[in-house]
């Protein structure tokens, strides 16, 4: 029985990643620091035949111009969580059970993960070869950890503290804890384990992140992993060369090796789907899983896993029937969702369902600790084994069970070290003897639910609805959503500029925005539609009829760059239109006119109002005013103002003809 999350295991969580001991200051002008790191690890040691099992640490110290050497301790097997936790806090372990005496980096063997590699010969009570200290090239035998347990018992099975320091002179260069699994024999029933990668955000999908997580999982095509990928991100990173060279080189790895490595369904952001509901928004889930499927498709990768969710949210009651709905019945939620995360050992490692919520969604929970050991801007391969350990651990814990449990690993940092980390943590999951890697997908159908003690239904922390968004943004997103929809019957199916519209609109839904953020992007997504709006203008300016029915110049441009369709809707008082008021267009040039058959009511200054909306209606194109000026000319004053011209015309001529021909002749 064990209590997982106390007040005082929190603390000493947040210093889960301190480094024991003192870094002795820099020389004035030296150029690296003194240190030393961890650079490769025997995960798990057996005994053999032969009685000897080597424990292997390579380190790798730089800075030191003297020399240096290594020394270790052994600690007792860890016998609870707490005691763990401890053990790697700044407090550090207790209870030594073994040392070695400092040995001289200069006489041992380089290793092949950098630095020199100290092996160190564990053995047990029961073992009698005989051991000698040094460790240096050409001793007999290397120097050994005596676990004083007895083989066969089980006794020896656990996981140990092993404390590294490396020395210059009198002065500590470095001092860290690490952990030391000893396996008699491979267990019966393993700890299923899963290992999530998340690159679906801002600081975990980074190209450098990217062309890692490529790398290693190309040298470990057959250890199991899930990678929940954030369409979003990926768009992104499609954007420079760098990131569409790391994607490229995923997706490849990706396809090479399913079912291997799992690629879960995710929304094109984060999203929230017990918010969603609660705003009357739960549609919105499965617009943001097919866009981000657009997305990863086109990428190049494929969803193997389609049915499970990753919460990035707190889990509550209106969450599950949200996922239900959009065809999700996995969920890995974070325990800290849970009324009692983890309150007893009985309270871990299987499935199960949460109330309140729907019935039809299998739940795994993220263990906590793991995730802050999982954590961490440059974990390397000290955050690896420590990770591996505490695993081990757990399985250690309940090592009897015949039902397996697991466990989902779920890394979300910005992977700084990223094929350290996962190189050292792939490396220790395959082939362990107590850690058996698998699939999300192979969790839920290998692990089942309400086995070995545990419920098969849990409450929630929070047993009511998610708060919706707050009224003033809600009407706001579904205006602006009804725009785009109605600008959308505008426009070609597949036209990019549609895509980056829904997308902003989309954004706007990302779980961690805040009502600020929310605020902000949902006046980009408007402000984005608006801009190719006042793309589109009807020719203003005065119009003059010099007839009561006349043809009407009426001029739409264009500067989009691509098809508008729109209906052309006249409207006016004063005016009338013979061949009708409304005039489907398409605009598929810069400027297009139109003649437009006119009746002037009456005559004078009559406004008409031109209006280009969509087909669907609800969204105005563009529109414009525009002022006739009607002239009205009668058929009797036309004939009298050409009988007026004829009488002068022959007035004109007779009184020429009439003057004496003196005057006209030529002088």
């Amino acid at each position: 029985m064990r209590s997982r999350f106390t007040a005082s295991l929190n603390a000493t969580l947040g210093g889960l990643f301190v480094i024991l001991g003192v870094t002795i200051a820099s020389p004035a002008g030296a150029a690296v620091a003194p240190s030393a790191l961890l650079t490769g690890q025997t995960t798990t040691v057996s005994p053999t035949f032969s009685g000897q099992s080597p424990f292997t640490v390579s380190i790798a110290v730089q800075g030191v111009s003297g020399p240096t050497s290594i020394s270790a301790q052994l600690f007792s097997r860890i016998t609870t969580r707490s005691g763990l936790l401890s053990a790697l806090s700044p407090n550090g372990p207790s209870g030594v059970i073994d040392q070695i005496d400092p040995v001289s980096t200069s006489c041992l063997p380089a290793s092949t993960h950098g630095g020199v590699a100290l092996s160190i010969d564990v053995i047990t009570s029961t073992a009698h070869a005989p051991t000698l200290a040094g460790g240096c090239i050409g001793s007999t035998h290397p120097p050994t950890f005596d676990l004083r347990c007895q083989l066969g018992s089980g006794s020896c099975n656990g996981v140990y503290p092993v404390a590294i320091a490396v020395t210059s002179g009198s002065a500590t260069v470095s001092k860290f804890v690490t952990l030391m699994t000893f396996v008699e024999r491979p267990a019966a029933v393993p700890l299923r384990v899963s290992t999530l990668i998340r690159l679906n955000g801002a600081d975990t999908g980074s190209a450098p992140s990217t062309a890692a997580v490529a790398h290693v999982l190309a040298k470990s095509p057959t250890v199991p992993v899930d990678l929940a990928l954030g369409p979003a991100v990926i768009q992104k990173l499609l954007l420079t060369s760098a990131g569409h060279g790391a994607v490229s080189e995923l997706a490849q790895v990706v396809a090479q090796n399913a079912p291997t490595h799992e690629i879960l369904r995710t929304p094109y952001v984060s999203v929230d789907p017990g918010v969603l509901a609660s705003s009357g928004l739960s549609g919105e889930v499965t617009r943001q899983i097919h866009r981000g499927q657009q997305i990863l498709t086109a990428a190049g990768f494929t969803s193997s896993n389609p049915t499970t969710w990753l919460a990035t949210a707190p889990v509550t009651a209106s969450t599950t029937p949200a996922l239900a709905a959009a065809g999700f019945t996995r969920l890995i939620a974070p325990d800290t969702s849970l009324a009692q995360p983890t309150a007893t050992s009985l309270q871990w490692g299987q499935p199960f369902h949460v109330t309140p919520g729907d019935p039809s969604v299998d739940v795994m929970p993220t263990d906590g600790i793991l995730a802050a050991q999982a954590a961490g801007p440059d974990l390397g391969v000290l955050g690896a084994e420590r990770l591996l350990g505490d695993l081990a651990f757990l399985h250690f814990e309940r090592p009897g069970l015949t039902v397996p449990q697991g466990v989902v690993v779920e890394t979300s940092s910005p992977l700084t070290d990223a094929s350290t980390f996962l190189t050292a943590l792939l490396n220790g999951l395959s082939g362990n003897p107590v850690l058996s890697p698998i699939t999300i997908d192979g969790m839920f159908s290998q692990v089942p639910s309400g086995a070995n003690g545990a419920p098969a239904t849990r409450t929630l922390a929070d047993t009511g609805a998610s708060p919706a968004w707050p009224a003033p943004q809600l009407s706001a997103f579904k205006s602006e959503s009804q725009r785009q929809t109605a600008f959308a019957s505008a426009v070609q199916a597949g036209n990019p500029i549609f895509e980056v519209l829904s997308d902003d609109l989309l954004a706007v839904e990302l779980d961690d925005l805040g009502q600020a953020g929310r605020t902000s992007a949902l006046h980009r997504a408007r402000n984005r539609l608006d801009q190719q709006l006042s793309m589109l203008a009807i020719g203003g300016g005065d119009i003059t009829l010099t007839a009561l029915r006349s043809s009407l110049p009426i001029t739409i441009t264009s500067t989009t760059g691509y098809k508008v369709t729109g209906i052309l809707i006249l409207t006016s008082s004063h005016l009338t239109f013979p061949k009708g008021s409304t005039y489907p267009e398409v605009l598929d040039r810069s400027t297009k006119s139109l003649r437009i058959v006119t009746q002037a009511v009456t005559t004078g200054d009559l406004p008409l109002h031109a209006t280009l909306v969509t087909p669907s209606g609800g969204l105005v194109l563009a529109h414009q005013r525009i002022v006739v000026h009607a002239t009205h000319t009668s058929v009797v004053a036309i004939i009298l103002t050409i009988g007026s011209a004829v009488v002068l015309l022959v007035w004109w001529i007779r009184t020429w003809w009439r003057k004496p021909r003196r005057r006209r002749a030529t002088p």
